[in-house]
């Protein structure tokens, strides 16, 4: 009951302040109502500064290029329209006693002259998304359509990735999830159009939405707002992404544009087909109804090879200590990403002053892969080594071995749906919305047949680490290491959903006027309802041997040994998943289920939870002058029950399932103060201090427990006569607590579109949480007495701090002489500190997860008479992946650069051609120890070539 008993008050005040102030608004006031259109594209302009009688009065045209700026005395109005990298407009308007009168603009005219071809290129994309950071009312970033298209971007995490303070994980070579400001990708929101998105993820990616499922031809924009605003969601330690779709009103007039693509990998031979078409237009009377619709499709074959070492041991002999690896695993991989998208919107406007719109999405990515391993366990023992050098030699026995075939296929949907109403009632806006979301992950199989030797069945291991990063050498004698040294230890089919739904319903309502407190602005308030349901449920099957020994020679011919890692290694004989299978099938004597394995696997990853979040808000702007003020306040409150079980072994029996579920509660109030300072028509500050949370992951606060336990022979105390270990999720856990402080210098140059910002940030962390390991003595888990238990859970840890500084500059040369006028830089550098506080890790500087110490992108561009080109660099530095109990078994991304380029022709007004490369120089994507020069993992990534052909009537 106090979520809707806050809205109303929040509402109730918002009126009665709007009716107090709005007494003093003159009688006789009318309000100018216009739209500025871009001449050069057809399109309306949003973000454009709008100035009355000199600026006294301001108001910033809106995603379709509107703006109303009411309560204005009869008479005469001097109007003037600013916008980055174009002539000023203005014009006279002469404002009734009552009513609205008409404002509209033309921007861009003065460039028409500029050759038959369409001014619609990286620069104009990057100036249309400046200048609506620009006339923000927050810290905001925001990449335009006109900007994705124009590099060479396969999907929506890739195209923000290169915005400042951003960095990219990737998913066999293709950036998936997207950190802002150091926190992880759980930490953050994602919005469609405002609403809430459902996350396609797996097991164990918390809150996070992999945006490799939709395409970036799926969006029009995408906001990656820095410093939320009360009308936000607070769960936004890093920031909240808001993708926004493309509306029939943006445009004057009917408006169809695409592309039809070949794209290729280089580690494979197959041609892939993309193709994209988005579509808009006003039909019905006077043009009142308007539908957008934008459909895509893309595959992409891969072939990645991989290297991983699954741990080091230091070792001494003659004195000298240095680290060997304990295994070698040599991975050759292929598969295919399928991604399909539609999005429609559909509207309807019977006056300028109403608005109804539906707006549904959706998305799905298919994702076969198959993947073997072959992983070579060395003995490292000092007297089993014959070295050459430290770095080089042989092991000479003892060693063991494991081959390995993989194959899944896991499929994402996602859908979207929203639908709501804007009416405009004078000076008040009222926007009632309705939202779901539904995403579904469905593992279709996860086949795996693992065999492995016998110690000493592999033969001497000839090596040669190099002074690299990655060995140069591991050599098995291919005559010693075969099929029939090998038998199976078990395989594994594995299927199952991880479903979530999420129910939205808010209301927003907004009053403007001139007169608050003397000075132009508004009052905002509002309330929000959200409901989420996600379930995991997973199964797993699991055969190992029975009856006779057999061997992978006893399945019949296996496959060839193939060339990996550039053709350094070779995998030697690899495992056919048909030949065991039909193996199997006709000698069913030959395996059992493991039951335990099974159930184990089957529950670990599941569960069930269903949370209720009540929000209410309440806020304001005003204008004083050169001074605009944002304030206001933020209430939210999170119920949640989640459901999962605890599996209890006891020695080798069967093990039991024992329902088990927790609840959580918890409410905050979050304050909000953001300003912004014009020094100059060119020159503004910004300062913000808001407050955020970060709902923990859902596997993090799941009442899963894995409970083992054997009973002991003999117990030195009767009471604790069992030894065991403990695997458990911690419902009580509090979500992460943020206090942001941001500050933005920013220099904008009107007409030659130059810009210049300089950003530092502050987030000081309370409640992190970590995992935490102890061995305890004599205690009762679950009224089971234990002598000794390995206790592993989740826990609040006390603080941490995230800050750093951004600076971006965006130069077109329009100052030279031509043809170098065309040419133009786009670039951004990011440097973050962090630090938490983790009671295991005491008196160690632990960063937060995700988060590199440097972010850098440069694009060099050129863009005249038809030609637009671009040459992009990105940077990431080194960052923590996942934090093991010491130093050693920490694993941390390897600091990552990578070059792209692109160039487009448009040959007349309507076509144009594209050719692009990415990852030019074969970047690979790497893991290390926390013992950084320690190679983890080496996945080689190749080059990604695309043709398109691109259309617009």
């Amino acid at each position: 009951m106090i979520a809707p008993t806050h809205h109303r008050i929040s509402v109730r005040g918002a009126c009665l302040a709007a009716f107090f102030f709005g007494g003093g608004a003159a009688l006789d006031a009318g309000d100018i109502v216009g739209r500025v259109l871009d001449a050069n594209t057809g399109g309306y302009l949003a973000g454009v500064s709008i100035e009355v009688d000199g600026g006294s009065i301001t108001a910033v045209t809106d995603s379709e290029g509107r703006y109303r700026v009411p309560n204005l005395p009869a008479g005469a109005h001097r109007v003037r329209a600013s916008f980055l990298g174009y002539e000023n407009a203005s014009s006279t308007v002469n404002v009734p006693p009552t009513g609205d009168a008409a404002g509209d603009l033309s921007l861009g005219g003065e460039v028409k002259q500029m050759a038959a071809f369409k001014v619609e290129g990286y620069r104009e994309g990057r100036a249309r998304a400046l200048q609506q950071k620009r006339t923000a009312d927050n810290i905001m970033d925001i990449v335009s359509a006109d900007s994705v298209g124009n590099l060479p971007d396969r999907n929506v995490a890739e195209a923000v990735a290169r915005l400042p303070g951003l960095n990219l994980s990737l998913d066999q070579g293709e950036g998936r999830y997207v950190s802002i400001r150091g926190a992880e990708p759980n930490l953050n929101q994602v919005m469609m159009d405002g609403a809430t998105m459902a996350a396609p993820g797996g097991t164990r990616l918390g809150r996070a939405v992999p945006l490799d499922t939709l395409s970036a031809g799926q969006v029009s924009s995408i906001e990656v707002i820095k410093s939320v605003t009360p009308d936000l969601d607070a769960n936004s330690v890093g920031g909240t992404l808001n993708l926004k779709s493309a509306s029939a009103f943006d445009r004057k007039a009917r408006f169809i544009s695409g592309s039809i693509s070949g794209n290729r990998n280089g580690g494979t031979d197959k041609n892939n087909l993309a193709a994209q078409v988005s579509y808009s237009d006003l039909f019905g009377p006077q043009n009142q109804w308007g539908l957008a619709a934008s459909a895509s499709y893309e595959k992409r074959d891969y072939q990645n090879e991989w290297l991983q070492i699954g741990g080091w041991s230091n070792v001494t002999v003659g004195g000298n200590s240095f680290y060997l690896p304990n295994d070698f695993e040599v991975k050759p991989e292929w598969g295919s990403k399928e991604r399909t998208g539609v999005n429609l919107n559909l509207e309807f406007r019977p006056d300028n002053s109403t608005q109804f719109y539906l707006r549904p999405g959706y998305s799905n990515t298919k994702n076969p892969e198959t993947r073997f391993e072959a992983i070579y366990t060395a003995n490292t023992a000092p007297a089993n080594l014959t070295l050459t050098s430290p770095r080089a030699g042989t092991f000479n026995a003892g060693n063991r071995s494991e081959r390995r075939a993989f194959r899944y296929r896991v499929d994402h949907d996602l859908t979207n749906l929203n639908g709501g109403l804007r009416k405009v009632m004078g000076a008040f806006t009222i926007e009632p919305v309705a939202t779901y979301s539904h995403a579904k992950e469905n593992r279709l199989y996860t086949t795996d047949r693992e065999f492995r030797n016998g110690n000493g069945q592999t033969g001497p291991i000839s090596f040669d680490l190099g002074d690299g990063f990655v060995p140069v050498r591991w050599v098995v004698d291919p005559t010693i290491d075969v099929p029939a040294r090998y038998a199976l230890r078990r395989t594994r089919d594995d299927f199952g959903v991880v479903d979530e739904k999420i129910h939205t319903a808010r209301t927003d309502v907004r009053w403007d006027s001139n007169e608050i407190l003397g000075h132009p602005g508004y009052l905002k308030s509002g309330f929000k309802f959200l409901k989420r349901s996600r379930i995991t449920d997973l199964e797993s099957r699991r055969l190992v041997p029975a009856g006779a020994a057999w061997n992978l020679a006893d399945t019949g011919p296996q496959l060839p040994s193939v060339p990996v890692y550039d053709r350094r290694f070779q995998s030697l004989f690899l495992p056919s998943i048909e030949a065991i299978d039909a193996f199997i099938s006709s000698h069913p004597s030959q395996v059992r289920h493991d039951p335990v394995g099974e159930s184990t696997n089957s529950i670990e990853d599941d569960y069930q939870i269903d949370e209720y979040i009540y929000g209410a808000y309440a806020m304001g702007t005003i204008k004083i002058d050169r001074f605009r003020l944002l304030g206001g306040v933020r209430w939210e409150k999170t119920d949640a029950t989640i459901r999962a079980v605890e599996e209890r072994t006891v020695g080798n029996t069967a093990p039991i399932r024992i329902p088990n579920s927790g609840v959580t509660s918890y409410d905050k109030w979050f304050p909000n103060i953001q300003g912004v300072y014009r020094f100059t028509e060119q020159l503004q500050l910004r300062a913000a201090f808001t407050q955020t949370i970060g709902r923990p992951a859902y596997e993090d606060a799941r009442s899963l427990a894995i409970f083992n336990y054997s009973p002991l022979v003999a117990p030195l105390n009767p009471q604790f006569n069992n030894t065991g270990s403990v695997t458990v999720g911690n419902p009580r856990l509090k979500p992460y607590g943020a206090k942001s402080y941001d500050l933005s210098l920013e220099w904008y140059a009107n007409k030659s579109g130059s810009v210049f910002t300089l950003a530092a940030f502050r987030k000081d962390i309370a409640d992190p949480i970590y995992t935490f390991t102890e061995t305890q003595q004599n205690v009762v888990y679950s009224g089971v007495g234990l002598s000794t238990l390995n206790f592993s859970g989740k826990l609040n840890g006390t603080s941490g701090r995230i800050s750093g500084v951004e600076f971006n500059v965006h130069q077109p040369f329009r100052f030279l002489p031509a043809p170098l006028d065309g040419l133009g830089i786009d670039g951004n550098m990011t440097i973050i500190s962090s630090r938490e506080v983790i009671p295991t890790r005491r008196g160690e500087d632990i960063p937060f997860f995700r988060q590199p110490s440097k972010i850098r992108n440069l694009t060099l561009f050129y863009e005249k008479s038809g030609l637009s080109a671009r040459v992009a660099y990105s940077y990431q530095g080194s960052q923590i992946n996942s934090l093991g109990s010491t130093l050693i078994q920490d694993r941390y991304n390897v600091a990552r650069c990578q070059y792209d380029a692109q160039v487009s022709y448009r040959f007349t007004r309507n076509y144009s051609v594209t050719a692009a490369v990415r990852n030019i120089t074969r970047e690979p994507d790497e893991l290390s120890y926390g013992l950084k020069y320690l190679v983890q993992s080496s996945r080689l990534l190749d080059r990604d070539y695309k043709v398109s052909l691109n259309f617009n009537f």
